[in-house]
């Protein structure tokens, strides 16, 4: 165990186990994992059977990256079918299923995630422990505002009451949809006095936005409030400070694909840096490189990767996100050896210049620290596999020295060179919408007036 340290933990013997714990934890638990996953579903047998891997071959956490392929949700969609809508993953019987949901479908068609309670209450511990640090004490309350859908709220669910013994308030519908709706939806809120808000980003920008308009201050208005949760988006420092003065409370993100009921969170005394914590007693994170598919060393970039230890009900082994980060490493202020790590975006979202991965989240920073925050932008993709030049589009009204100026600090955090980052103008109605409340982040060159 690793020394007591002032952070308070939900899970402090979890939490703060030393690395040779954890990893002792993993290897064992991979092997169970892989012999489950062979003995039970149709896929991994035909696939273990065709390479000539049996179970008993994966005895060591370099054996199991050695031998057991990566794998993505294409690989559960071409070869569902009504018959099997799970695709061969499956490994308990469909009458065992207690809950039934789908995944977003942001990457692609959406698929089936068959769950069991056990398997929901596992996630939502998780969670808990993202909350426990804010405070969080029996009988509070715990709103649910714009956070309903598909699997995450019911396991937010579980966190509140099962976990943290809290009283869990399911706000349907978004919150401050319409204007007209301020005063219904801020006395609700106020009646219902809140611990917690759980909401989406842009829920909560447009919340924010809306109580600012009408002078709503958070800490009257909500006495009782400890923390603001967000999650489904990346969050830049800037924007987490304001978020932050405005309700007068911690922000929480939470990140992870809800598929795998694996989740990081920014909780601890690192937060403000935007670094969050992989809980790896509860599953095997691996970063890999976008191209290779090997582990990337500490500091690098590549694709976050999982196998959840505590989803019988389809075991995947090393299931590839499609989300992008970084190998922060296991040292924490906070006392934890669990990873950190940051989400970048999503892959489809990567830009290679010179080499060099970028991500929308790299401009974001840029802009907020010169005091654009939420100004709409588009990095230009060109074809092939990398491009010597980075051309970001900026629908901000900006002078030609500011740009310069931020196309130099872009290039700097990068390490490129000044002469291969260029920022552009585009018009705020030129840049595409993607869903209701989000642009579209990539340009393919050639595409639309502005490139």
């Amino acid at each position: 165990m690793a020394e007591p340290h002032a952070t308070d933990a939900f899970n402090p013997e979890r939490e703060f186990m030393d690395r040779e714990e954890i990893e002792d934890r993993q290897e064992r638990m991979l092997r169970e994992k892989v012999d489950h996953a062979y003995s039970n579903t149709e896929h991994y047998r035909e696939t273990f059977d065709e390479a000539g891997i049996d179970p008993s071959d994966v005895k060591t956490i370099d054996d199991y990256q050695r031998l057991v392929p990566t794998m993505l949700k294409e690989d559960v969609r071409d070869n569902r079918s009504v018959d099997d809508p799970f695709g061969g993953f499956l490994a308990i019987d469909r009458d065992e299923v207690d809950y039934l949901h789908t995944s977003t479908g942001t990457t692609g068609t959406p698929t089936f995630m068959p769950v069991q309670h056990e398997e929901v209450s596992a996630a939502g511990e998780l969670l808990a422990r993202t909350l426990y640090p804010a405070g969080l004490e029996a009988g509070d309350v715990g709103l649910n505002a714009g956070m309903f859908y598909h699997l995450y709220s019911r396991m937010m669910e579980v966190a509140y009451r099962e976990h943290l013994g809290m009283t869990h308030f399911n706000r349907g519908g978004l919150p401050f949809e319409v204007e007209s709706d301020l005063d219904e939806d801020t006395e609700l809120w106020e009646m219902a006095d809140p611990a917690i808000i759980n909401m989406t980003h842009s829920s909560l920008q447009k919340a924010t936005t809306l109580l600012q308009e009408h002078d709503v201050d958070p800490s009257e208005a909500f006495p009782e409030l400890k923390a603001v949760v967000t999650a489904g988006a990346v969050v830049t420092g800037t924007a987490r400070q304001e978020l932050e003065e405005f309700w007068g409370v911690p922000l929480i993100e939470q990140g992870g694909p809800t598929d795998q009921m694996a989740f990081m969170g920014t909780f601890c005394e690192a937060r403000t840096d935007g670094w969050g914590h992989f809980f790896e007693d509860q599953a095997f994170y691996e970063v890999l490189d976008f191209d290779t598919l090997e582990p990337v060393a500490e500091g690098e970039r590549g694709e976050h990767t999982y196998t959840t230890f505590h989803l019988d009900s389809t075991p995947y082994l090393r299931w590839r996100s499609e989300d992008a980060g970084v190998h922060g490493g296991y040292d924490c202020s906070c006392g934890r050896c669990h990873m950190r790590t940051q989400i970048l975006g999503r892959t489809v979202q990567e830009v290679n210049v010179r080499g060099t991965s970028v991500f929308p989240r790299d401009f974001e920073g840029v802009r907020d620290e010169h005091g654009y925050p939420e100004s709409p932008y588009q990095l230009v993709r060109q074809p092939g596999d990398q491009q010597e030049l980075l051309r970001v589009l900026f629908s901000a009204d900006v002078s030609e020295a500011e740009r310069a100026s931020m196309a130099a600090d872009l290039a700097e955090d990068l390490g490129l060179g000044e002469s291969d980052v260029e920022i552009g103008h585009i018009e705020e109605e030129d840049i595409p919408m993607k869903g209701q409340w989000k642009y579209r982040l990539i340009r393919e060159e050639g595409e639309g007036d502005g490139a």
